[in-house]
């Protein structure tokens, strides 16, 4: 399957964002800017690259790609909260794009500011035992 870096789709609405959204966003950008200046500083940062795959061009925006020195690549899924849908977004889709992109070897991260229950695997019957705190989290896949 052919993978290019791509132009932001034409139609696609830029449309207005919810306070949600826009706290995620900028959630995002904070994450982005840790990364520049803590986490992988003079490394190749790219932050939404469209990506277009397949015969008939599909489009998606992973949120930020690191290409590390010696094939050493990370691929961040920012989330203000956290949820059980990204993980197989991030695998199944993101992760092997980005790596027939860019060879070398991958690892895929997911970073959010808010736990929920289901994160940790808490049984629902027990959700105060995994209230969400703020504060940086993380999830290492593969």
């Amino acid at each position: 399957m052919e993978v290019r870096l791509a132009q932001r789709p034409s139609g696609l609405s830029r449309g207005r964002f919810s306070p949600a959204q826009k706290a995620g966003l900028a959630y995002e950008k904070a994450v982005l800017k840790q990364c520049k200046l803590f986490w992988f500083p003079g490394q190749k940062i790219i932050h939404n690259p469209w990506l277009a795959y397949g015969a008939k061009p599909r489009y998606c925006q992973p949120d930020i790609v690191i290409l590390g020195p010696s094939g050493h690549n990370w691929l961040l899924e920012c989330k203000l909260s956290w949820n059980v849908e990204a993980e197989p977004k991030v695998l199944g889709l993101y992760l092997p794009l980005v790596a027939r992109l860019w060879p070398g070897r991958w690892r895929a991260l997911g970073v959010c500011k808010f736990w929920r229950a289901e994160a940790l695997e808490v049984p629902a019957a027990e959700p105060e035992k995994a209230p969400e705190a703020p504060g940086l989290g993380w999830v290492l896949w593969g």
